[in-house]
């Protein structure tokens, strides 16, 4: 039986995974994992990605739910599943990351962002949080080159905490590390701080404050994320205590001051798309009456801004007071469309299980949500990700547990056209493992996928065909 650990870091609730605890312990976390979702989601990493088939949109919308976006009711099969768990598809013989000793140096840290650079390399980085009062927390490096991983070397290792590491790879082939970290050692639980590094030609520059908030400042975790642009700039998001939702740009060495996308929610997911387009999705309270008898509850968000930098106003996915979303996933495809995928929950359960999808055109009107990944076997949903290969298919991953938080299996689907492959479960003879999954598509249009196995150690396949 194996477990994530609460307290959340990066695309995740997590700093950490646990093995078969005591069930006052399980108890704990999953009210722990389902307060941590409801306030931070559990996001992080790659994102930004294109691809070839899409559903179709009528012309026609309805008029919108209370509080979001108009839907098309006119495509309820649109990313429909086929019933059955298909044959697993093909992935290469995992190895072994970092080889050799060194793997151990990540048994107890977990796998925050994975992003693809240039020339075939991946690069990650891993979150190793303090088990005791007053130390601090460790933010780990590795990269694969010339099909050989490198051994972890420390970003930071001084902050009292660390959460929501980012990496993006700029039009030059610089890799940047951004991440939020708690300098204070009065206040070890506060995130005060957004912290950069960049790697050029070997070299990790020294660590510069991109935001450094006063003693009051307390930014949340999983409220920070960085895509890049098609001229290779790298755009953050990140909400700032007083001004909402800070947005900045770095290029030719320098950052700059960006059109503000207003309001802040949580567990933000941000992608660039054609034509210097972005996007950014985000979990924030319902709006109007139904904030109040909602609770915490909250809905999925999507705002997109063109090259001119204007954001639009927020569309709600699939407004319900029902339900509270989780972890908002966006992937832009070639042709412009734009998809989404997030975690709901069902009335009733603490955890979120319902995994459900849609599109749009317009960035205006969203097709009507379906479920996806429900033929996968299992209970509660965790940890989707999106991602679009070299040949335009898209992708979707997700964690599913077989009885609330425990025993977690990772599935992948792809969208053929107009509707979604059935689950197929990754690697199943590789047998029990931790929850986090991250994939990215490297320079030659492959899908990678990291993981943690029982052992402890991380493995890294690539997908190499699919059974549909």
């Amino acid at each position: 039986m194996l477990l994530i650990r609460g307290g959340r870091g990066g695309h995740g609730v997590g700093g950490g995974s646990l093995r078969a605890p005591p069930p006052t312990a399980a108890r704990a976390f999953a009210t722990s994992l389902a307060l941590a979702l409801a306030a931070a989601g559990c996001t992080d990493a790659t994102a930004g990605a294109r691809t070839q088939d899409a559903p179709s949109h009528e012309e026609g919308a309805h008029e919108a739910p209370a509080g979001g976006a108009a839907v098309d009711e006119a495509g309820p099969s649109q990313g429909a599943a086929d019933s059955t768990v298909r044959t697993p598809d093909a992935w290469s013989p995992p190895r072994v990351l970092p080889p050799g000793d060194a793997s151990s140096t990540l048994h107890d840290a977990r796998v925050a962002a994975f992003a693809a650079g240039t020339g075939g390399s991946l690069h990650a980085l891993f979150l190793r949080g303090s088990e005791e009062p007053g130390r601090p927390d460790r933010l780990l490096y590795a990269a694969f080159r010339a099909g050989r991983w490198t051994e972890p070397e420390t970003l930071d290792g001084d902050a009292r905490r660390i959460a929501s590491p980012r990496l993006a790879v700029d039009g030059g082939g610089r890799v940047h590390a951004l991440w939020l970290r708690g300098p204070d050692a009065a206040h070890p639980e506060r995130l005060s701080a957004v912290a950069h590094r960049v790697l050029a030609a070997g070299r990790w520059s020294a660590r510069e404050a991109v935001y450094a908030g006063g003693a009051d400042a307390d930014l949340p975790d999983g409220g920070l994320d960085a895509a890049v642009d098609g001229a290779g700039a790298v755009h953050v998001v990140w909400p700032h205590p007083a001004r909402g939702l800070v947005h900045l740009a770095w290029s030719a060495g320098r950052w700059r001051d960006m059109a503000p996308p207003g309001a802040a929610g949580a567990d933000l997911r941000l992608i660039a798309g054609p034509r210097g387009a972005l996007a950014l999705a985000d979990v924030m309270p319902m709006l109007g009456a139904l904030t109040q008898s909602a609770g915490a509850y909250g809905n999925a968000w999507v705002r997109t801004a063109g090259a001119d930098g204007a954001w639009t106003q927020p569309l709600g996915l699939h407004p319900d007071p029902a339900r509270a979303a989780h972890a908002p996933q966006l992937a832009w495809d070639r042709r412009g469309v734009l998809h989404a995928v997030w975690l709901e929950g069902t009335p009733g359960e603490m955890l979120p299980t319902r995994l459900m999808y849609a599109s749009t055109v317009d960035g205006r009107r969203w097709s009507a949500p379906v479920e996806a990944g429900g033929e996968a076997p299992g209970r509660a949903f965790y940890s989707p990700r999106l991602a679009v290969d070299g040949a335009g298919t898209l992708h979707l991953t997700f964690a599913r547990f077989r009885d609330g938080v425990s025993f977690p299996r990772h599935f992948h689907a792809s969208l053929a056209g107009t509707r979604w492959s059935a689950a197929s479960e990754i690697l199943p003879v590789e047998g029990e493992r931790y929850s986090e999954l991250e994939t990215a598509v490297d320079s030659d249009g492959r899908l990678n996928a990291v993981w943690k196995a029982a052992d402890g150690r991380y493995r890294h396949s690539v997908l190499t065909a699919r059974t549909h």
